[in-house]
């Protein structure tokens, strides 16, 4: 890619301040994909080509100034490493099931639906993993007790996936015929399930299992649904904003829900109505 190239390209394309395009990638020249996405917001311009075997990037800093350029072979999306999940999985016993009641308001009938079960070995719980077709493509191993030098959370996956989140399965939507077209994503397992219910709304959701969240992510999400709604706990706020920053341009609407409390441990009784305020918000353009 040339200097006079990408200009061209940022020129034509005319974008505004957080504006996004996609084209076909003046490096790979794939005609039957519009690959090559640009970007622009305080930073400057960004542009990167999202085939795999392309996968040229860059910034503008100033159309005027000239550009930084790097060409890369490697997958735009790494596989995460893949691991067997040795342990047994029994279903949850009733003091479980209350527990989850009782802790963070998710009924024993959502813990059905996204078949959570448990290992008796290591007294942990085990949440499946899906991709956003339905597939199950790994387990979450989530140590409550927090046994001494153990993490907290253990991730296994088993099937290589287009990007690194995890998704509550659609089963949740019921018999909703509205359309899905807002992404909830939060950082953990539970507050994902938490959330998971309110799939007749019009949402889907998914957990980054960590506030990590990077271009390819962003416009993996952005391919499948057009309103991104971030929820990451209360002290990654920061974290959000950057994001906010950095890949709002790719969606059709961004809207960071900042919660005092963590989403699994925010009561319904508030989730809800402000939920309902950012749906209507979104509904209206606004």
């Amino acid at each position: 890619m040339t200097c006079n190239m990408l200009i061209d390209l940022v020129e034509t394309s005319s974008l505004g301040l957080n504006e996004s395009i996609r084209k076909v990638c003046p490096v790979c020249q794939e005609v039957n994909q519009r690959s090559f996405v640009i970007w622009r917001n305080e930073e400057g311009v960004f542009y990167k080509c999202y085939r795999d075997s392309c996968g040229v990037y860059g910034k503008v800093h100033n159309i005027n100034l000239g550009f930084e350029s790097r060409t890369s072979s490697s997958r735009l999306v790494q596989p995460p490493k893949l691991s067997t999940y040795d342990y047994p999985c029994v279903p949850l016993r009733d003091q479980e099931v209350s527990f989850f009641a009782d802790q963070f308001e998710i009924k024993s009938g959502a813990l059905s639906l996204l078949k959570v079960a448990r290992n008796p070995v290591l007294n942990t719980f085990v949440f499946p993993l899906y991709d956003y077709y339905n597939n199950q493509v790994g387990v979450v191993d989530r140590d409550y007790q927090n046994k001494e030098g153990r993490p907290k959370t253990l991730s296994y996956w088993t099937d290589v996936t287009d990007c690194r989140v995890g998704w509550a399965p659609t089963n949740f939507r019921m018999l909703s015929t509205k359309p899905t077209n807002i992404i909830i994503v939060v950082e953990d397992y539970v507050s994902m399930a938490k959330v998971a219910v309110y799939a007749p709304l019009g949402l889907r959701a998914c957990t980054l299992l960590g506030t990590s969240f990077n271009e390819a992510t962003a416009v993996y999400l952005s391919s499948l649904v057009p309103h991104m709604v971030m929820c990451l706990d209360y002290d990654a706020q920061k974290t959000a904003m950057k994001h906010k920053t950095r890949y709002a341009p790719l969606f059709k609407s961004w809207t960071n829900w900042c919660l005092l409390k963590d989403v699994k441990d925010t009561p319904r009784a508030e989730l809800e109505p402000q939920l309902d305020q950012i749906i209507q918000r979104i509904a209206s353009g606004n």
